[in-house]
């Protein structure tokens, strides 16, 4: 179906032998983009920054730690229900607990082996808990405040060893964890 889709669509498109001339107030006379240009745009919104974006992007994670805590946070994650969506999987049940569709709050929050890690790290996650909101999770009283940015960035930290180890290396078509890692 997408490739019937995608063939119709190149079979309108008209080329020619011009130049491209392609216009933007953030392209410079040569034609390139400018990247101050951008950045000013970026920057010239006078209103808050997005609580999301500040937990995720402000934390002191490594750099794929930030960026796998932006891919959880918009969704956007490999869970089976995502890859289901593309087409990339026909099943979506989690492989996991074998009961629930996995999506990636119930891959990294509502799976018995997730629900249980946050439990014991002391987290109550609310039953209407979502994704989005990861930068709202409640402090455990047992975590001072004053560490508990530290403590989240070393818990994303974590969960994204236990999704490289534990479920990615199956996707790439392995199903011995502890080999796949070897391998990659």
């Amino acid at each position: 179906m997408e490739l019937t889709e995608a063939r119709q669509i190149i079979a309108r498109l008209r080329f020619s032998d011009t130049d491209d001339k392609r216009q933007s107030p953030l392209f410079g006379i040569d034609g390139r983009l400018q990247t101050s240009m951008l950045y000013k745009l970026l920057k010239s919104n006078r209103s808050q920054p997005d609580a999301k974006a500040k937990f995720i992007w402000s934390s002191s994670t490594p750099p794929r730690v930030q960026f796998f805590g932006w891919l959880l946070i918009s969704d956007k994650i490999q869970s089976r229900v995502n890859l289901q969506k593309r087409k990339v999987l026909e099943e979506a049940t989690c492989e996991l607990c074998q009961h629930q569709p996995e999506t990636s709050l119930h891959l990294l929050f509502w799976c018995p082996a997730a629900a249980n890690f946050w439990r014991r790290l002391g987290f109550l996650v609310p039953s209407d808990f979502d994704v989005g909101e990861l930068h709202h999770l409640s402090r455990p009283p047992h975590i001072p405040a004053l560490h508990f940015e530290t403590f989240c960035a070393a818990v994303l930290l974590a969960v994204v060893e236990a999704t490289e180890w534990c479920c990615l290396p199956r996707r790439r078509g392995n199903s011995d964890p502890t080999t796949a890692k070897l391998q990659s």
